[in-house]
């Protein structure tokens, strides 16, 4: 029979629109199938997940006839493609079988886990009797078998008829470019995911915009789901090291029911009534603000006079630290209130650590905003909070008036002073909580023309002594505090500064080589987690004293302390400890580092840190004095803090993957 002849860019088309219906149609199956478990199956969000899905199955789409798409851009190749028919069924039959047994694994695997398929599938069938009695024994196994079979049966002679249309080219070269152009772009868009102006493509994260796990699972596609967890299965922590660490830590965090065998680390805390209205909390994370360059560490420079001045009406914690770094591991860190020591990447990068129990999240009645200058879908960070945060606003470089001013986006001047025009006018009888991320203090250290801030010149010195490399990278921190400087200023005219927390930290140090920090201190290397922690709030609300303190804090401690302050009542699960709460202050340790299977542990206790380098060397500093090792002459604190740090890393280790919502 005769068949009419059409474009390869026809073809593609075709062959495209065919396999995406496809899994167009698994889609709305699972929607319908997984509808019991969405607060409303036929809410905006879930419409919203549905159309991310699609994006998700379009890349899919585009990978999955990659081969026959090269194939259709060589013009012999592409003319002869009809002979070749019979194989290329065969071939893509066998692809097709393999997709749709991935979508009835998927289904499965939500029936037993509520989850999308992923990597964990793989441990699951390690126990290969176990793994076939439980499906067998738990799924009509004959009658999916035959589906698969004819739905297999029914790709593969639908690709057939298609792919026998022979394959004429235009003899008007234009045409030619043309048709290979236009084909060129649909298959970059379709893998990309999107048209804005971020740098990001479509990643998994964009999913989790919401805390309603069946409505994410609806945004995601099992195959790039198997992708993106691939080599990131359930493991990383030992059981038997977590539960021989319980005792100590459920006695440190002050567990209200402790359970060995449960491994219960739930502690909750009454509300004490403040006001009528709860007071906002304005969390501040500021790009490296390292403590060896701000004007808190010795030196004849004044790096951050704005923070410097802000602390003299404040409380701060001089030795704060980030407990684990990069960016993004500190803001997984201070969201979860477990330090990320996730092996491999980070843990916002892992989808199966992504659903966690989080204290923001207890800030009931609050509305809640998170600000950046930049894009959240870095190290897909986004998933951490939209996930596990109710109603949060993430507003990020698209949504701000200011243009960016490089590849970070918009600067924090601009990043604080929209922020504080927002505050002012939302209504004040709500409270609200607030997490803005700065930018600014990163390379290439763009410094904009911004009023009232002028550059200064500082001595070879001053840039050697703090660390700096170049007088743009120390008028680079200057801006960031400027910038933060001035919106305090702004608030304090403002109505809801009376009834505002502020918290205002970096989200880690630095590696630069620093000249002002004693010989103790640059032994046990602490300088890449080491940041001020500056609270400071409207004496109106007479809850925080101006002061400092020196005892160890971390990063997991910031929002129970805010909690705390705020006197709401929450639940925690994880590592932090209120800072105000003179409970644990006989236990003021701080575990920061292992960011890797092998990476160094530190732990600090007042103005000791014990190193653990994972090399076979162990030692005791004291940050205040000279480099000697003090592990001989001060073996009882030795010994005990090398207990709390195999107990501390072997809990935390645990926590990670075992603080999912609905859990214990």
């Amino acid at each position: 029979m005769h068949k009419t002849p059409v474009s390869a860019l026809r073809l593609y088309f075709y062959l495209f629109i065919f396999v995406f219906l496809l899994m167009a149609v698994f889609r709305v199956a699972f929607w319908i199938f997984a509808a019991p478990d969405m607060p409303l199956p036929l809410s905006r969000d879930a419409f919203k997940a549905f159309y991310i899905g699609l994006r998700f199955d379009a890349r899919i789409t585009a990978l999955f006839i990659l081969p026959l798409a090269l194939i259709l851009c060589v013009p012999k190749l592409a003319e002869n493609l009809h002979k070749a028919a019979k194989p290329l069924t065969v071939f893509y039959t066998v692809l097709f079988f393999l997709l749709i047994v991935i979508y009835s694994v998927d289904f499965g695997f939500y029936a037993y886990l509520k989850t999308r398929v992923s990597s964990l599938v793989f441990e699951l069938l390690l126990d290969v009797n176990e793994a076939v009695g439980m499906v067998s024994q738990s799924y009509p196994v004959p009658l999916i078998t035959l589906g698969v079979l004819i739905a297999t049966a029914i790709c593969g002679w639908i690709f057939y008829t298609i792919i026998r249309l022979p394959v004429q080219r235009s003899p008007r070269i234009s045409r030619r470019i043309t048709g290979f152009l236009l084909g060129f772009i649909f298959f970059a868009l379709a893998v990309y995911g999107q048209i804005n102006s971020s740098l990001f493509p479509l990643r998994w994260s964009y999913a989790y915009f919401t805390t309603s796990q069946a409505i994410s699972a609806l945004g995601l596609n099992p195959v790039q789901s198997l992708y993106d967890t691939y080599g990131r299965a359930m493991s990383g922590f030992s059981l038997e090291a977590a539960r021989k660490a319980y005792p100590a830590m459920a006695e440190f965090l002050f567990v209200d029911q402790a359970d060995k065998e449960s491994l219960n680390f739930l502690r909750s805390f009454e509300a004490r009534a403040r006001s009528a209205v709860p007071p906002n909390v304005i969390i501040i994370i500021m790009e490296s603000l390292a403590y060896p360059k701000t004007s808190f560490a010795p030196g004849n420079g004044d790096p951050t006079p704005r923070l410097r001045e802000l602390a003299e009406e404040s409380f701060v914690f001089h030795r704060f630290f980030a407990n684990t770094r990069t960016t993004a591991r500190s803001v997984f860190t201070l969201i979860t209130g477990i330090p990320d020591i996730n092996i491999g990447s980070t843990a916002s990068r892992n989808p199966m650590l992504s659903d966690q129990r989080v204290v923001p999240n207890e800030f009931m009645g609050y509305d809640r905003y998170f600000m950046k200058g930049g894009n959240a879908s870095w190290a897909n960070i986004r998933s951490i909070l939209g996930q596990n945060i109710d109603n949060l606003r993430i507003l990020e470089e698209n949504y701000w008036k200011a243009p960016r001013v490089d590849v970070w986006g918009v600067d924090d001047y601009n990043l604080f002073k929209e922020a504080d025009a927002l505050f002012t006018a939302r209504d004040q009888s709500r409270p609200f909580l607030a997490i803005i991320q700065t930018v600014s203090y990163h390379s290439p250290y763009t410094v904009p023309k911004t009023p009232g801030f002028e550059k200064v010149h500082v001595s070879d010195e001053v840039l050697h002594n703090y660390g700096f490399k170049s007088l743009q990278e120390y008028n680079s921190l200057r801006f960031s505090d400027y910038a933060v400087g001035e919106f305090i200023r702004w608030a304090r005219s403002k109505e809801y500064y009376r009834n505002t927390i502020f918290f205002i930290f970096g989200d880690h140090g630095l590696n630069d080589t620093v000249h002002n920090m004693p010989e103790g201190y640059l032994a046990s290397g602490v300088a890449p987690w080491h940041v001020p922690l500056i609270i400071h709030a409207s004496p109106e609300l007479g809850l925080v004293t101006p002061g400092k303190s020196m005892m160890s804090a971390g990063m997991v401690d910031v929002f129970p302390t805010a909690a705390g302050l705020a006197g709401i009542a929450y639940n925690n699960w994880t590592m932090g400890r209120d800072l105000f709460n003179t409970r644990y202050d006989d236990s003021r340790i701080t575990f920061v580092g292992a960011t890797g299977e092998k990476g160094a542990i530190r732990l600090i206790q007042g103005e000791y840190c014990y190193l653990d380098n994972r090399a076979g060397e162990r030692r005791l500093f004291r940050i205040t004095d000279d480099a000697t090792d003090l592990s001989a002459q001060k073996p009882e604190l030795f010994q005990e803090l090398e207990r709390w740090a195999e107990d501390m890393e072997a809990t935390i280790r645990y926590m990670l993957f075992n603080n999912k919502k609905g859990g214990r």
